[in-house]
């Protein structure tokens, strides 16, 4: 907000102190230095493909108007949202793609416990199998 002008305040007697004409003269000098001060800042300030490089802004801000970015955000978050959507709705049920043996979990286990659960039913088929070969006579001793 100072505008750099504290480094230069000086105790200066008000304009109805001076005669009309400095008085005039100090209000022309007083904005002359402002002007020159608020161009000094602009020119040092950062460009707005620097801004959006260092993630200040959103690169949206290179090809939107600053007033059309806002709508412009909300509009693309929608649209991501509708496309999820139409993602999600085509996707095949789990039923399906467990029938076809691709997921290969029951729905009420944790996707993390697959390999645990996995191993144990193909132990429990193995240990099926050797109590039915059992049974009929044969030894499973040579089966691993």
């Amino acid at each position: 907000g100072d505008l750099g002008l504290k480094e230069m305040t000086v105790t200066q007697p008000t304009p109805t102190q001076l005669s009309p004409r400095l008085a005039d003269t100090s209000i022309r000098l007083e904005h002359a230095l402002t002007k020159d001060v608020l161009n000094r800042k602009l020119s040092e300030r950062p460009s707005l493909r620097d801004l959006v490089d260092a993630g200040v802004m959103k690169p949206t801000s290179l090809s939107v108007s600053p007033c059309l970015a806002g709508p412009a955000e909300k509009l693309e978050l929608s649209l991501r949202h509708d496309r999820l959507g139409r993602k999600l709705g085509r996707r095949p049920s789990r039923e399906l793609v467990t029938e076809a043996h691709i997921l290969r979990t029951a729905s009420h286990l944790d996707p993390s416990l697959a390999p645990a659960a996995d191993a144990l039913q193909q132990q429990r088929k193995r240990d099926a199998a050797s109590d039915r070969l059992r049974s009929c006579g044969i030894s499973t001793a040579i089966m691993v």
